[in-house]
């Protein structure tokens, strides 16, 4: 088998990177969705916060998982003094 088939197989397997939606709108009258693609700059900075919440996961003495459902419902608990 030369390389181009082997690329071509690999191009067949491999499966395509997901699109980053930054907003979705439904409208209820034609039953439609409409999204709206994040730009470079909103993915990047997604990709910063991600780092910064992981790092203060790393950070954290303590972190209690709540029941919410809601994204990021869950707190970072700090051990230390807060100065006044």
């Amino acid at each position: 088998m030369g390389n181009e088939e082997k690329n071509r197989e690999k191009d067949a397997t491999e499966s395509p990177q997901p699109l980053k939606v930054s907003k979705a709108i439904f409208d209820e009258a034609t039953g439609t969705v409409t999204l709206t693609l994040a730009t470079d700059e909103e993915i990047a900075e997604d990709e910063r916060i991600k780092k910064e919440r992981e790092e203060g996961i790393r950070k954290a003495y303590c972190v209690l998982m709540t029941g919410e459902t809601v994204k990021y419902g869950n707190i970072i608990l700090k051990k230390g003094v807060i100065p006044f």
